[in-house]
């Protein structure tokens, strides 16, 4: 599968390494900028960021099946964090820096950073 529709369509054989995994999630995140600062409409902004959504988990889930674990754990502990953010702001309110949008944005960025520096397994195989 070429490495620019894994993103949009999944496979459960396709994996990635640790560089693609960076740059794909960089690539995301100037796409969200970009699209919420020339998006106004609610509505546009939910789906851009569904879509976004989309491709964070097929990342991370390609991600951790180069790691030879389940992708879906991946899935599994992003909609938590996801989950668990919406209840901090629903008590705290959405504001940019309540507690409910530092934790997601804290997890998605250890999250990236513990994925790209994690070695795959032909990664550690081909050192040994």
């Amino acid at each position: 599968m070429s490495p620019f529709l894994s993103p949009f369509v999944p496979s459960r054989a396709t994996t990635l390494t640790r560089m693609p995994y960076l740059f794909l999630n960089i690539v995301i995140l100037l796409a969200q900028i970009i699209s919420l600062s020339l998006t106004s409409s609610l509505v546009a902004i939910l789906i851009l960021q569904l879509i976004f959504l989309w491709m964070y988990c097929n990342a991370g889930a390609m991600r951790f099946r180069d790691m030879q674990l389940k992708g879906w754990h991946f899935v599994g502990m992003t909609l938590a964090i996801i989950l668990i953010s919406i209840v901090l702001m629903i008590i705290w309110g959405i504001d940019c820096d309540g507690p409910g949008v530092r934790f997601n944005l804290s997890s998605t960025v250890i999250c990236v950073f513990i994925l790209s520096i994690t070695p795959g397994i032909k990664e550690l195989s081909a050192t040994h």
